[in-house]
């Protein structure tokens, strides 16, 4: 402060004097008490005072203290540990492999007639027999009753052909499993003719040769069928070369007979 009003006097006292100039008479050499009381009239005086009064401070230099009644900046909060995952993109749905292929393919050629007979369905012996067409077998046509024993499938067992059985059956050439069906209805059984062991026997041909021999039903299984016995299956391999399957019973005692025939293709 004291530097100021220093400064301001000096200020004062030069103006004075510089008024003084031309309206008095100043003797250099007055009195030394005026002379050396004077104070100094050199710039650098006022330079030295200017530089002890405080530097101008600019207002836009001055910055505002921030205000205290402003909120502070919403932190970002963390992440919330306990917020649930993301929910997962599933993996694309596997394509499914392909069905397994059964072992060969399925056979191209399944025949069943029941011979003598009407349409079945077995059970003991399964698949659909049809009924006999009347085209396909000669022979005498019989129809019996009874309980057929050891079988379900009376129905494929209670008719017959019997005496001169020859049968031709249209199939692709190829080879072929081939099964004749047979029951003994007639020999020892009721309202049939006595016999036994011995007394109906035969031979089988299929497309010219011999494929089987002296068959006796009533020895293989053990008598009538609605006593003691029950059916009896006989199966070959056929080889058939002219689309025909032709089947031939030849007697060898008494009368053939034959109950059905199965016909399934081996390529």
């Amino acid at each position: 402060m004291a530097s100021i009003q220093w400064g301001i006097l000096n200020r004062l006292l030069r103006l004075s004097l510089v008024l003084c100039v031309g309206a008095c008479s100043f003797d250099p050499s007055g009195p030394a008490a005026v002379r050396d009381a004077a104070p100094p009239l050199f710039d650098a005086d006022l330079d030295a005072t200017d530089a002890d009064a405080p530097d101008a401070i600019a207002p836009d230099a001055i910055a505002p203290d921030a205000d205290p009644g402003l909120p502070d900046a919403t932190p970002v909060p963390d992440a919330d540990p306990n917020a649930p995952d993301a929910t997962p993109v599933p993996d694309a749905t596997p394509t499914p492999d392909a069905a397994p292929t059964p072992d060969g393919p399925p056979p191209s050629v399944v025949i069943r007639y029941n011979i003598g007979g009407g349409d079945h369905t077995g059970t003991d012996f399964p698949g659909f027999w049809a009924a006999d067409p009347g085209t396909i077998c000669t022979g005498t046509v019989e129809v019996r009753t009874g309980d057929i024993q050891q079988t379900v499938d009376d129905p494929l067992f209670l008719t017959r052909r019997w005496s001169g059985v020859t049968c031709g059956i249209v199939v692709p050439s190829g080879n072929y499993t081939v099964s004749l069906l047979f029951a003994e209805v007639f020999i020892d059984c009721p309202g049939g003719a006595a016999g036994g062991v011995g007394t109906r026997v035969f031979d089988v041909f299929a497309e010219g040769a011999t494929i089987d021999t002296n068959i006796d039903i009533f020895a293989e299984t053990g008598g009538c069928a609605f006593t003691m016995g029950g059916p009896l299956r006989k199966t070959y391999s056929v080889n058939v070369v002219d689309s025909l399957l032709s089947l031939i019973l030849i007697p060898v005692s008494d009368d053939v007979t034959l109950n059905a025939i199965e016909i399934i293709s081996q390529d």
